[in-house]
């Protein structure tokens, strides 16, 4: 097993992530067993909760909005989508893109209503912010 020392990239958010929703309290934050999909299931998500699921999802996973889900956009255009409704969606996995010279992970899902690829966009530069915070000190 490589220390954290010799992880980097997007591997250091899965390992960092993946120790921090071990917590049950956390975990609840972003996880159903019900539904058995991710989630900001928190009255009020935070940039820790899509963190965490940026990292602990994997393709195949599920993902459902519920009131309190952050904006998701339909590409190529990154036109914003209506989330009226609980939806559910299958993560395709993360990317890296760059939009107006800033760089961003995109969380690519499938959904089926309306039938689309979207993507939940992070600043690459805030989900680091948080995994260096999550570091041992």
């Amino acid at each position: 097993m490589k220390s954290l020392s010799e992880v980097h990239g997007l591997d250091l958010i899965e390992r960092l992530a993946d120790e921090k929703s071990r917590d049950p309290s956390v975990k609840k934050r972003i996880w159903s067993d019900e539904m058995n999909a991710w989630g900001f299931f928190a009255d009020s998500p935070t940039e820790m909760d899509t963190f965490l699921i940026m990292g602990c999802c994997r393709p195949g996973d599920a993902f459902v909005t519920v009131t309190h889900s952050p904006h998701l956009f339909k590409i190529p255009n990154y036109e914003m989508l209506d989330m009226t409704s609980n939806n559910m969606y299958i993560i395709l996995g993360i990317k890296l893109v760059m939009i107006s010279d800033t760089h961003f992970c995109a969380l690519e899902m499938l959904s089926s209503n309306p039938p689309i690829v979207c993507q939940m966009l992070a600043q690459h530069a805030s989900l680091f912010k948080i995994a260096w915070e999550c570091l041992p000190h």
